[in-house]
């Protein structure tokens, strides 16, 4: 974009209070009646349009004017100085406070600008251009009904702003309303969704021109906007045009076709060193304090175990999806199981669950049934328990899943176990199963009409039941069919004290060493939390009977 152009506009961010925020503009007449001329002239230098610049000549120090503005600092216009002069014109608290404004600055000896004034936030002012916004750059465009309708959505800001007319009066109620500017009378909490408003709160103060001739100073249709500033809560404050760059300055030229030039500078009062080192100090203090207000919520460290021989194990699963089943509406229960010398972390451990019921769909020649099921557990083992070269027996989970129709009969799909790894890692597991087949077809009849199907006394009996001690176990004569997979993922991690301080003293081992000494030196135990798992299943096969 051409650096001369009015449409650039600057965006900046600060978090420093808007008091401090200052301008300066600075006006100079270039030249009085037309400058350009059509002819080519030697030593003159074109512009965009092809035309030649024939004389830019500086008039005196008296032809120019330089204004710098605070934040909201108000400035009155000849026509503004000579409307609020008389009280009898003022009826609002605005106008009012005013006309004590004009009437203090006549008695300091008279305003300190001439033509440049400023539109503060509170002062009735709408940038007409913004009414006739056009969405390409060509001449012979031609708005729309849709465009129309679309720029008065848009709205970025509340508040109704009218146009002055000559009088400095608003008129009969017929306000220039801009297309960021709608007003809706009276606003609701429902209103505002209902018209698509993004209201962030924001100020806006407006740069301004008389350029009327010099003997006739005060003419509304010579006002003309240099700038806008505005500031929401967010410190975002948007100049447009933008602050010149070096060198550069914008052109602008009233009805008499008298030019002008104008420059905006930002001049706000760069920030001490001893300001600087006190602002500094005082965000570390405040982001000190807030570090130590999350530290206080989080804590000072990650739980440990309670001991230096028990190794915390956590595993976090997920049910991910059943093929293959004979009915649809699948459901998976879960058990896990707590060998000896094994218990929960915590009393809040939940060992039992019950998945979400999913619908099979036909994916290629399966039909699958997707749950998405999370579950999570901690339990921790007593590595002393463990003899030299003796491996831990590891928990199981056991799975039991089930159908569910629109009459509400439950049937048993199928039994499964998942022995959880003794090494930490992520792992995908695919869990085959089986249910108890009934003898001759009274059981099956019965399983299609009412639901009723043989089912295991003691859920354990998957895979060693609960109670028995031999080394060998007959299943003979126990009647089974093979049923549908479960797919179960699994992340493992295990914690030992025991483990860090042997990897600290030799720090040169291998990973693998370290990860073996994991596995050999296992988890913690007491025989209260076994006893309450006992229970949990003893609560299983009553309701299992049922």
């Amino acid at each position: 974009m051409d650096p001369t152009s009015r449409d650039k506009v600057g965006v900046y961010r600060s978090n420093d209070p808007l008091r401090s925020f200052k301008i300066e503009v600075t006006l100079r007449k270039v030249a009085a009646g037309s400058v350009f001329s059509p002819v080519p002239l030697p030593n003159a230098r074109a512009n965009q349009e092809g035309l030649e610049l024939n004389e830019m000549r500086h008039e005196n120090d008296s032809n120019t004017e330089t204004c710098v503005f605070a934040w909201q600092e108000k400035l009155f216009s000849e026509r503004e100085e000579d409307f609020y002069a008389d009280r009898n014109n003022c009826l609002t608290p605005l106008e009012l406070k005013y006309n004590d404004d004009v009437v203090a600055v006549k008695a300091s000896g008279g305003r300190r600008n001439s033509r440049i004034f400023t539109y503060v936030d509170h002062d009735q002012y709408t940038d007409t251009t913004e009414c006739v916004a056009t969405e390409t750059t060509s001449s012979q465009q031609v708005t729309s009904y849709l465009v129309q309708n679309v720029l008065n959505v848009r709205q970025r800001r509340t508040g109704a702003r009218a146009a002055f007319e000559v009088t400095g009066r608003r008129d009969d109620g017929q306000a220039i309303t801009s297309r960021i500017d709608p007003v809706a009378i009276p606003t609701s909490a429902e209103s505002v969704p209902a018209n698509h408003v993004i209201s962030t709160p924001s100020q806006t103060m407006h740069v301004m021109t008389d350029l009327s001739p010099a003997d006739r100073l005060g003419q509304l249709e010579d006002e003309h906007l240099l700038c806008t500033l505005r500031a929401d809560s967010h410190g975002v404050i948007t100049v447009k045009p933008d602050f010149n760059q070096k060198g550069k300055r914008y052109y602008i030229e009233n009805t008499e076709g008298e030019l002008f030039e104008f420059t905006i500078k930002h001049v706000s009062s760069p920030m001490s060193r001893s300001i600087k080192v006190q602002e500094t100090n005082m965000f570390r203090e405040l982001y000190g304090r807030h570090s130590e207000i999350l530290l206080s919520a989080v804590g000072q460290d990650f739980a440990r175990p309670h001991s230096e021989n028990e190794i915390l194990f956590c595993a976090f699963g997920e049910i991910v999806s059943a093929a293959d089943f004979e009915y649809d509406g699948l459901y998976v229960e879960y058990f896990v199981h707590l060998p000896d010398g094994w218990k929960p972390s915590g009393l809040d451990q939940k060992l039992t669950g019950i998945s979400n019921i999913s619908y099979t769909r036909q994916t290629g020649d399966r039909t699958v049934a997707h749950f998405g099921f999370p579950f999570e557990f901690e339990v921790l083992f007593n590595s002393e328990l463990l003899e030299d070269g003796q491996s831990p027996h590891m928990p199981e989970v056991y799975l039991q899943v089930i159908s569910l129709d629109f009459w509400e009969r439950h049937r048993t799909e199928g039994y499964g176990r998942l022995v959880l790894p003794q090494r930490s890692g992520v792992y995908q597991e695919n869990i085959l199963t089986w249910r108890p087949f009934g003898r001759g077809v009274v059981s099956e009849m019965r399983r299609y009409f009412i639901g009723g199907s043989p089912e295991l006394d003691d859920i354990t009996y998957v895979s060693k039941p609960t109670g028995f001690t031999g080394s060998h176990m007959s299943r003979y004569g126990f009647r089974a069919t093979t049923s549908g997979t479960v797919v179960v993922r699994l992340n493992v991690i295990q914690q030992s004290q025991k483990v860090i301080d042997s990897q600290r003293r030799d720090q040169g081992g291998r990973t693998e060493t370290a990860a073996s000494a994991a596995v050999l030196s296992s988890f913690s135990a007491a025989l209260d939390a076994f006893q309450r798992a006992r229970e949990r299943m003893r609560n299983v096969k009553e309701s299992l009977k049922y």
